[in-house]
């Protein structure tokens, strides 16, 4: 029994899938399975759970008919072996679909197909069987997330193959359901101020995890705050157990955290009631962000003033021009070509220092350096929350409780 089996649903998935299985054994595998790292030979899972081979046979059978697991190897297909040039020529030939995806995808990449690449595009069509319509909707969804490439495609490809998806309607609809929770990921990043980059794997599981408890964006955000204030940076961890306890205890609104920890302000009829306040980092991470609009707008207006002048504004043609050829040549790999273009890329950024003089100015006059060179302004260093920032929300922490205090 040298076979192995892979799990290839995500876990929360699978946990519903084995429920709808009701099958002990196939539990105990795909359990077996997990804790092995996510992959297991099927004779060290009989040594383990103590199933004959007629068991283990069906607990596999079944994982794999439920697509939460499959045979090692069955869902990528595309490592078992290359085409030859003649089979690829062939094919790209005698075949118009597969011609048709080849097309598509040089139009979409805008260059000429690399072997590897037409050899990845084959393996697709061919070994995973996934039709010409689908893989083409395949190509543009890679193209729309700014990740078009051999290996990503590949990637998707066998995901979708792994959850059975072999038309268009159902690739149709599975892009569009990626896309609403990459929208989702996206918006939970920005209540921690973070709107320049995706969510890692790691991330997105929190993210998921909080969505699936129901968490509103309100709760996120009084846990985010709680976490900084404590931790003084952006911590997931910390912030996934405060959002864990308070979803065990039922907490669904702000006013139930702070009624339950004794924090909530004590009713004051003979007043209006004031509207809820923002979180400190809500009101900081406004405010940078505010700030660096301001400096953008500022520096735009300050070079549609230099295109005034005709030597800038050709300059700035000529050094935008360069900037395609040198990503030409960076993908052509001559480094010849990309020495050449570099001096004559420092030789127009010295002609446009000897304009700027010319017209009174220095580099910085378009360039406008942000208030913080470490962060650019945004707050953020990757994950981890920069010292301007948390001297922002200490600084609005302090000047609310004056306020209160007043």
């Amino acid at each position: 029994m040298d076979e192995e089996i892979v799990i290839c649903m995500e876990a929360q998935e699978a946990m519903r899938a084995l429920c709808a299985v009701n099958d002990g054994d196939c539990a105990l595998l795909y359990a077996y399975t997990a804790a092995s790292g996510g992959h297991c030979r099927l004779a060290d899972a009989a040594l383990h759970t103590g199933f004959d081979d007629r068991r283990m046979e069906r607990a596999k059978s079944l994982l794999i008919l439920y697509k939460i697991c499959r045979q090692a190897g069955a869902g990528a297909g595309l490592d078992e072996g290359g085409y030859t040039p003649a089979e690829l020529l062939s094919a790209q030939r005698t075949d118009p679909s597969f011609s048709g995806i080849c097309d598509y995808f040089e139009q979409a990449v805008g260059r000429s197909l690399r072997k590897s690449e037409i050899e990845t595009l084959y393996g697709i069509y061919d070994r995973l069987n996934m039709p010409a319509d689908v893989l083409m909707l395949l190509i543009n969804y890679c193209k729309s997330k700014g990740r078009l490439s051999a290996r990503e495609l590949e990637r998707r490809a066998c995901e979708w193959h792994d959850k059975g998806i072999t038309t268009y309607t159902a690739a149709a609809d599975l892009a569009d359901e990626m896309d609403r929770r990459s929208a989702e990921r996206r918006r939970v990043l920005s209540i921690f101020g973070i709107r320049d980059r995706r969510p890692s794997e790691t991330e997105s599981k929190y993210i998921e995890a909080w969505q699936a408890m129901g968490m509103s964006d309100e709760m996120i955000r009084l846990a985010y705050d709680r976490t900084v204030l404590r931790t003084g940076k952006l911590t997931w961890k910390y912030l996934h157990k405060i959002l864990e306890d308070w979803h065990a205890k039922g907490y669904r609104t702000r006013e139930q955290v702070e009624r339950a920890e004794g924090t909530a302000e004590a009713p004051q009829p003979e007043r209006r009631a004031a509207p809820p306040t923002e979180s400190v980092t809500t009101v900081v991470a406004r405010r940078f962000e505010e700030k660096r609009q301001q400096r953008e707008a500022l520096q735009q207006r300050r070079l549609e003033e230099l295109r005034r002048d005709s030597d800038f504004a050709q300059n700035e043609v000529e050094l935008g021009r360069l900037t395609v050829q040198k990503a030409r040549a960076g993908l052509s790999g001559l480094a010849a070509d990309r020495e050449g273009l570099e001096r004559q890329h420092q030789t127009l950024l010295a002609r446009r220092q000897e304009i700027l003089r010319r017209l009174g100015k220095t580099e910085d006059y378009i360039s406008i350096p942000p208030d913080c060179p470490k962060c650019g302004d945004r707050g953020y260093i990757g994950n981890r929350m920069c010292e301007c920032f948390k001297r922002a929300c200490i600084e609005e922490e302090q000047h609310r409780k004056q306020l209160r205090a007043e």
